[in-house]
Formats: C-alpha cells, structure tokens, sequence
C-alpha cells in the first residue's frame, strides 16, 4: 500500500544498488503525467523541492558532460545492452530523459540514525518523511513531468504510518547503534566546517597569497571506540537526528487483579546527564519499584531506554531497565511501557511490559 518497494527494492532496500544497476542501468517510466520517458535505474523525482531548485542527475559536470547515464545513451556515448527493447525502438518514450531533479535511492538499513532526511535534510524524523509520501510528496504539482508515478496520496491510517515508522526503527542494527565490533573503530578526525560564526570565519594565512582565502578547518574528533562499543568507553549511543529530551508518563498495565500502576519521567538537558524518577506498583505481586536516579539512556524518536539503580519494597540493592514509547496515535492507546528488575547476582527479579490499558506516554522531541 505505501509502495516503498518500488524504489527501495532488493536485499539492500535501493533500486541504485550495484546488483540492482549492473542488470539494468536504464529503463522506462509512465510519469506523473502520464507521459513516457527514460530514466537512470534508482534515481527519482519525488517531489521533495521545486526541479528547478536543484535540477540534480539532470545536470551536468564542469566540462559539460551530463551526469545522467540516460542522457549519455541519447547522445550515443553509452549503451545499456540491458535494456529491452533497444533505445529507440519505443519512440513515444525515448526521446525524453526523465532525470532532471531526481535523486539516489537511499539504502534503508540504519535509517533511523542518518537523519535529517532527504537531500536536502527537510525532514528531521522518520514520521515526517512517512507523512510526506503519504500525502503523495510537497511539490508533485509543480514537478508533475519529472515526477516519479508512484507519488501519489496514499491513505495510510495513523496506526499504519506508525507500524511503518516502527518498522524503519527495526533495520537498525544494534551493534551500529552502540558502535561494538564489527562496528568499532579507532580515534577518527573529521572536518566540521570552519572555525568562526555566523558573522566571520577564521582565515588561513599560512599559505602563498591568493585570491580565494582559505578558512581554518574545525576539526572535529571522534573517540576510539573497543569491541564493547560506546556503553564500555561511558558514551551515550549513537542518536536519531532529532531525540527524546523529554518523557513524562501516568499509566497502567494489565486490567483487574493484575494491574500495575506507573509514574514515569525523564529529561535530557544539552551538556547535562539525564534525570527522571520511576514509580512502580505491581498490585498482584505487591511490589513498589522507586528511583530518582538515571545512569545511561538511549533514544529513538519514539522511545526511551533508561537504566540505573532501583528499591524494591524499600530495599536497595537492585538495578532496572524501563523503557518507553509514544506512538503517538489520536484516540488509540497503543504507548508501550516496559520494566525489568535485577538482583545484584544479576538475576531477574521482576519483568513487566505491555501495551497500556490506561493513561498516556508523552515525549516531546528537540
């Protein structure tokens, strides 16, 4: 139904994949028009800006050579042998080169942590980019004879945007998010721009004189991580584009004799550790789970991970993990709340996790 797809395709979630392009390098598309055209596999019109804002694989490079295999084809200085039939035995379509303004499918696997999205990061969560293929893209209108067909209003319930959302959230790769092995690596240097402000950049005079000044790069470090990745070297994982900064939570598990009860916050100041308190209350069990003490959090755009220390009836001694999700669906309760307790040896004292039956998890993003 949302058609991803047609365009994120293959093992590797992208029709521009190297398996994807060495078998077909070009092919034909009806439009948005309905008109016919050529295309360069794996790249697309989908609307995100005006074409002629950025006009993209339709460009060309300094010396004036497109960059667009189709338009090489047209030219007579490439061939697809793939292509079937032949460029130009389809008249109706192949004298047009539907490439300007169309962008590289993007590979889908650790997406939630690559924000913002688009090519030109005018989505900073992974909601707002469903939302933007559900409501069939911004500029389809206006890019009508390049755009790709299948931008079109889609329909998607609120609980259908959200499975989808979950489901991007599901292609990260844990060992990426906390950087361990395979994925570690050693103290890494990267340029972040120029040293300076809004105002004025520091100018590099070490070299020869010259007409184009060179600012001083700000050069930006990246910690060695080990096989045990961020957690053991003390860093907060790896975080979406844009993260929970607060969560505030009053809900309930299980119905009838089997309820439980729980207050919930945490906040996440810029430069600060994170704070909160959890207040716990299993009426079969009889337990009251408190603490006002966080020592490590992770984040999606949905969801909070907390952990730290934790009273059980009063007694010290024991740790927790809890964890919470705004799915943020009007009139549907489908907040997720869940709790783990373990006893110093490292044993499981206590579980619980669920949808709730009752009250609400908010978070609010920055």
């Amino acid at each position: 139904k949302g058609k991803c797809a047609n365009c994120h395709g293959g093992a590797e979630l992208t029709n521009a994949s190297v398996q994807n392009v060495a078998n077909q390098r070009l092919e034909r598309m009806i439009m948005g028009n309905g008109g016919c055209a050529i295309y360069d596999n794996g790249f697309y019109n989908i609307g995100t800006r005006p074409t002629a804002d950025d006009i993209a694989r339709g460009g060309t490079d300094p010396f004036g050579n497109p960059l667009s295999d189709t338009r090489r084809a047209m030219q007579g200085r490439f061939e697809d042998p793939n292509l079937n039939p032949p460029l130009g035995q389809v008249p109706e379509c192949d004298n047009r080169a539907n490439v300007d303004g169309s962008f590289k499918t993007a590979a889908l696997r650790n997406v939630e942590l690559t924000g913002p999205f688009f090519h030109n990061g005018g989505k900073g969560t992974l909601l707002q980019v469903v939302q933007f293929y559900n409501r069939g893209g911004d500029f389809a209108n206006q890019n009508i004879d390049n755009l790709d067909p299948n931008i079109e209003a889609l329909g998607l319930t609120a609980d259908e945007r959200s499975a989808l959302v979950a489901f991007l959230q599901a292609l990260t790769d844990e060992r990426t998010r906390q950087e361990s092995a395979p994925f570690d690596h050693p103290q890494l240097f990267r340029p972040n721009g120029c040293i300076g402000d809004d105002k004025e950049v520091q100018v590099d005079n070490s070299g020869p004189p010259s007409p184009v000044r060179q600012c001083v790069d700000d050069i930006e470090q990246v910690p060695a991580v080990g096989a045990g990745g961020r957690p053991a070297a003390g860093l907060v994982p790896l975080q979406p584009f844009l993260t929970i900064s607060k969560m505030t939570g009053v809900g309930q598990l299980g119905t009838g004799s089997q309820t439980s009860n729980f207050g919930f916050v945490f906040r996440l100041d810029a430069g600060s550790p994170p704070t909160g308190k959890l207040v716990f209350q299993d009426q079969g069990q009889r337990l009251n789970l408190k603490t006002a003490t966080i020592t490590r959090h992770e984040s999606t755009e949905t969801c909070v991970r907390v952990w730290g220390p934790i009273t059980v009836n009063g007694a010290t001694g024991f740790s927790f993990t809890a964890k919470g999700c705004d799915n943020r669906q009007p009139g549907v309760n489908r907040d997720w709340f869940e709790i783990t307790v373990w006893n110093g040896d490292g044993t499981v004292r206590y579980s619980n996790a669920g949808f709730l039956t009752g009250g609400n998890v908010q978070a609010f993003i920055k």
